[in-house]
């Protein structure tokens, strides 16, 4: 009886009982619009709520013989289970993820060295460009998940204009000058997963680099 009143040291669990908040209201309430973002809280009340489970291990432990077999036994299986988490993020081959290649990290360098600071850049609007992620230069528009998840207006529509520019689509030169697009980067995440048209942006500017997959081009009207 004794030590069903007593498997937490005395104070701790009024100091703990206000963790339950972020188990609790995570559950109910949605913080983010992506999908299962608010898992992150739950991190935080695993790790304080494992003051408890700690308290709970020395508890059996110092209450009998058996408590200690049993107190042997849960923690044996504790380990197991992290070690299975653990295992799988070693795993390379479900959690690599490749941010950019040599040609990426080449460009960026380039960019950083040969471009002014200001200068505003056309490239495919994903979470792995190298341009404003490496080189820290502006571009027309960023990765739409960001966007979206901080709630800017007209997300959408910049980012179709993106694409309508990259492929050299009508309306390209005077959305260019509307953005005011000084450079335009065709690599591999423009020429592949938005149609990118090195010939197109060849008429329009200036080649000033180009390697290992990788083309910028300086636009006429920002020479």
């Amino acid at each position: 009886a004794t030590f069903g009143r007593r498997i937490l040291p005395q104070g701790l669990a009024p100091r703990l009982a206000p963790i339950w908040l972020w188990f609790l209201i995570p559950n109910l309430v949605v913080f983010q619009p992506w999908d299962w973002d608010n898992t992150k809280f739950f991190a935080y009340w695993a790790l304080v709520g494992s003051i408890a489970v700690a308290a709970l291990l020395v508890r059996l432990w110092q209450h009998s013989r058996g408590g200690m077999v049993l107190t042997a036994v849960l923690v044996v299986l504790l380990c197991l289970a992290g070690s299975l988490d653990l295992d799988r993020s070693l795993d390379t081959s479900q959690n690599t993820f490749l941010f950019t290649d040599p040609g990426g990290i080449q460009v960026a360098a380039w960019v950083r060295t040969h471009t002014p600071r200001t200068a505003i850049f056309l490239v495919a609007p994903v979470n792995n460009e190298p341009i404003p992620t490496l080189a820290g230069r502006r571009v027309v528009s960023g990765y739409p998940g960001w966007l979206w998840t901080y709630g800017l207006p007209g997300w959408s529509e910049r980012t179709e204009d993106v694409e309508t520019m990259l492929a050299g689509k009508p309306g390209t030169a005077r959305l260019a000058r509307r953005f005011h697009v000084a450079y335009v980067v065709l690599g591999p995440q423009e020429l592949q997963g938005y149609h990118g048209s090195v010939s197109y942006w060849e008429a329009q500017g200036s080649v000033v680099y180009r390697s290992q997959g990788y083309t910028v081009v300086r636009v006429k009207e920002a020479s």
